[in-house]
C-alpha cells in the first residue's frame, strides 16, 4: 500500500500512526513495533526491551479508540503480516476486548498508572531508593502505612469511580452521549489528606456534589449508584490516574519523614522523581503483569 493512498483508505485521526508504522516498516524489518494511546510507551519499552532483543519503534496513536482502528487496519493487511507487532490499552471502564479483539494487549486494571500503585512497587523504591530491606522496621512501617492510607483513600474516591461506572454504562447501554471528560486529577475539594502518619483521609464530595461539577451529565439514580460500588468494591478496578496521584503524595510522604522529620525513616534520602514524568521516572520500579510478559513473548514469535 502506497502511503499517498492512506488518508483515503482510512480515518484521518489514525492516517498518521499508520503512515508512520509504513515509512518505519519499509526500512526496518527486524524491530518490535509498539502501538500505544498516549504517555503509555516509557512502562511498555522497559517490559519489551526485557523481554525481547528487538529494537522498539513506539507508534503514538493519541487515544484507545485509534490503537483499535490502527489495529483493525493493520491487521487485515497480509503484507504486515511479516512485521513483530504489539497493540496496548488501558481497560478503562469499558467492555473488555478479550475475546473480541485477539492481538491487542489490555490491562488487567483500569490502566497502567494502577500498576505504579501497589505493594511490589513501593517495596523496589524502598529497597533501591531508601535502602531499606525486609528486616528494617521501618520498611514493617512504610508497608503497614501505605495498606491503612490506600485502603482509606480507596474509600473516599469510590463513589466519584461508581458514578462515572455508572455514566459509561449508561453511554454503552442506552447510547445516552455523556459529555464527561475527567481530568487526570481527582477535583481537590473532593478529597483531603490530613496525617498520613494517622491515616486520617476524608471524603468531602457526595451524588448532590459531583452533579453539579458535571451539570450536563445524565443524572445516575441511587440505585444504579450502589450497584456499580458493589461491582467496583468487588473488582478493586478504580480509575488508575487518582490511585496515582494518591501514590505520589504517599512517596512524597516518605521523602519528607527521611529527610526532614524522621518519625519513621531514619536515614535521608536523594530520592526524588518529577511529578509530570512520573510514569517515565518509576516506570522501573511497576508491577509487570505475567499476562503482559506472555504477550510480548507472543508477539515477538517466541
Amino acid at each position: 500500500m502506497k502511503v499517498t493512498d492512506l488518508t483515503n483508505a482510512v480515518e484521518e485521526s489514525v492516517s498518521v500512526p499508520i503512515h508512520k508504522f509504513v515509512l518505519l516498516s519499509d526500512k526496518l524489518d527486524e524491530n518490535f513495533y509498539a502501538f500505544f494511546e498516549g504517555n503509555d510507551a516509557p512502562y511498555y519499552v522497559t517490559r519489551i526491551s526485557h523481554t525481547t532483543a528487538l529494537e522498539t519503534q513506539s507508534i503514538i496513536c493519541g487515544n484507545k479508540k485509534n490503537v483499535i482502528a490502527v489495529f483493525d487496519h493493520i491487521s487485515t493487511r497480509r503484507e504486515y503480516d511479516k512485521y513483530f507487532k504489539g497493540f496496548f490499552v488501558d481497560r478503562d471502564f469499558d467492555d473488555t476486548l478479550i475475546g473480541s479483539k485477539v492481538g491487542i494487549y489490555e490491562t488487567p486494571c483500569y490502566s497502567i498508572e494502577n500498576l505504579y500503585c501497589c505493594k511490589t512497587t513501593l517495596t523496589e523504591i524502598l529497597k533501591s531508593e531508601f535502602k531499606l530491606s525486609l528486616l528494617d522496621n521501618e520498611f514493617n512501617e512504610i508497608h503497614s502505612l501505605f495498606d491503612k492510607n490506600f485502603e482509606k483513600y480507596n474509600s473516599s474516591v469510590l463513589t466519584f469511580n461508581a458514578w462515572y461506572l455508572s455514566v459509561k454504562f449508561l453511554e454503552h447501554s442506552k447510547g445516552i452521549h455523556s459529555n464527561v471528560n475527567l481530568n487526570d486529577k481527582l477535583p481537590s475539594d473532593f478529597i483531603e489528606i490530613k496525617d498520613m502518619y494517622r491515616a486520617d483521609i476524608s471524603q468531602l464530595y457526595d451524588l448532590e456534589k459531583i452533579e453539579t461539577l458535571f451539570p450536563s451529565a445524565p443524572k445516575i439514580s441511587l440505585d444504579l449508584l450502589n450497584v456499580s460500588i458493589q461491582k467496583l468494591d468487588c473488582d478493586k478496578k478504580l480509575r488508575g490516574k487518582y490511585q496515582l496521584q494518591f501514590f505520589l503524595k504517599f512517596l512524597d510522604f516518605i521523602i519528607e519523614d527521611a529527610n526532614k522529620i524522621k518519625a519513621i525513616i531514619k536515614r535521608k534520602t536523594k530520592f526524588q522523581f518529577g511529578k509530570g514524568q512520573a510514569l517515565s521516572h518509576l516506570s522501573v520500579f511497576a508491577k509487570t503483569p505475567q499476562c503482559l510478559t506472555e504477550y510480548i513473548k507472543t508477539c515477538c514469535g517466541k
